[in-house]
């Protein structure tokens, strides 16, 4: 895609991170999803990539965001971010 921000070594990069991360933070909290993901639609308003994360509840996230893993992949990542969007919400249950 050629208006791509991301270079395909980045896009590694993040994978590489993103799955150490994975393994090492989810063993030692309550993470239920953490993944990433390109995105594919090559519009200009669609960030390049999403990092999606799951957790059993608020406390399981503020432990996440402050655990070494995390902080080490965001420091090892950070110079590939122009731009950074969070959104935190809870999950309703559903019964279903």
């Amino acid at each position: 895609m050629a208006g791509r921000n991301v270079a395909l070594n980045d896009a590694e990069r993040l994978d590489e991170n993103t799955e150490t991360c994975q393994r090492r933070a989810a063993d030692d909290l309550a993470v239920i999803a953490l993944e990433r993901g390109l995105d594919v639609s090559d519009v200009d308003c669609a960030c390049d990539i999403v990092l999606f994360s799951e957790f059993t509840d608020h406390a399981a996230l503020a432990a996440y965001a402050a655990h070494l893993e995390h902080l080490r992949v965001r420091e090892a990542l950070g110079d590939l971010r122009i731009g950074r969007f969070q959104v935190d919400y809870p999950i309703r249950e559903t019964g279903a």
